[in-house]
């Protein structure tokens, strides 16, 4: 997704967390430690899920605690100082409550090289909890509560400036002979003279305007709140799903990769919904049916820097 910095850009396809929808792309920082499934939907899924449904959905599902209790952990290391953790424990509190927690936290130190400030740059550290309370005293009545929290860090890793020789960059001038192939693979991108493989040329002393920063950085931070709520009625099973979604998002990079073109961006973001469905079957099963009612209200700002030498 190209524009998936702007607040404003919606998804060709609906992202869900445990049957809520994430509205926005830039707070998609989903922390795998605790998955119970993920479900991909191919096609329109307009019926049932409806917006930005028209190329599909994506619908990560979280492990919620029952009598069975669980508990478990990995580790990973990697080239750059990678390593990753994560830990996931579950199980019932008593006869009617159950409780569950997961983190996971991952970092990444630099790979690339500012051939400008001779630093090193492309480093990355994020981490991620979540906790579920489970309420099944009752044959009939279910509810599960749940809140995430999700922070990302990183230092904007500024693009490595590259060129494609002999092919034009905007087939659209009017320079530009009508037929003209512009379209090329990485292959294709060559290093200006004197620079490394995985160097950028992002000089210091650029900060203004607000919000730039110097040097480059980002942060996202997410917050997911959720209540799931179902009631056997008999004939019929009554649900009631409600989501909170709270994101905070900040970049300053260089897109030029040399100091020519930098730009920034801060965003603030929260959306709420509420869907109630009635799920049952009819005329002795022969119809199984679904009756719902959605409500979501979202509000956000974001504010722009650029820089352009």
């Amino acid at each position: 997704q190209q524009d998936a910095a702007l607040v404003v850009a919606e998804a060709p396809f609906g992202i869900y967390i445990d049957d809520v929808y994430i509205a926005r792309l830039n707070g998609n920082n989903i922390s795998l430690a605790d998955i119970d499934r993920v479900e991909v939907l191919r096609g329109p899924q307009g019926t049932l899920y409806g917006r930005n449904t028209l190329a599909g959905a994506i619908k990560f599902m979280t492990r919620t605690p029952g009598q069975e209790p669980w508990a478990n952990a990995r580790v990973g290391f990697g080239n750059y100082d990678q390593y990753l953790a994560s830990a996931s424990v579950g199980g019932p509190l008593n006869d009617s409550w159950a409780m569950s927690l997961a983190g996971q936290v991952n970092n990444k130190d630099e790979q690339f090289r500012n051939v400008r400030t001779f630093e090193e740059t492309g480093q990355e550290q994020n981490w991620a909890t979540r906790a579920k309370l489970r309420y099944m005293g009752s044959e009939k009545f279910d509810a599960v509560l749940s809140f995430s929290y999700a922070d990302s860090k990183n230092d904007s890793l500024q693009l490595v400036p590259r060129s494609t020789p002999g092919v034009p960059s905007n087939c659209s001038l009017p320079s530009v002979p009508r037929g003209t192939v512009c379209q090329f693979t990485s292959d294709d991108l060559r290093a200006p003279p004197g620079f490394p493989v995985y160097g950028v040329g992002t000089p210091r002393g650029i900060a203004a305007p607000a919000p730039i920063s110097d040097p480059s950085s980002a942060k996202t931070q997410q917050q997911i709140a959720i209540l799931n709520m179902s009631y056997d009625l008999g004939a019929a099973t009554l649900r009631s799903i409600t989501g909170y979604v709270d994101i905070e998002d900040r970049f300053s990079t260089d897109f030029s990769g040399n100091g020519v073109t930098i730009g920034a961006a801060t965003i603030k973001n929260h959306h709420f919904s509420q869907e109630l469905q009635l799920q049952g079957k009819a005329f002795d099963d022969r119809l199984n049916y679904i009756l719902g009612a959605y409500y979501f209200d979202e509000s956000g700002r974001q504010n722009f820097g650029w820089r352009i030498i």
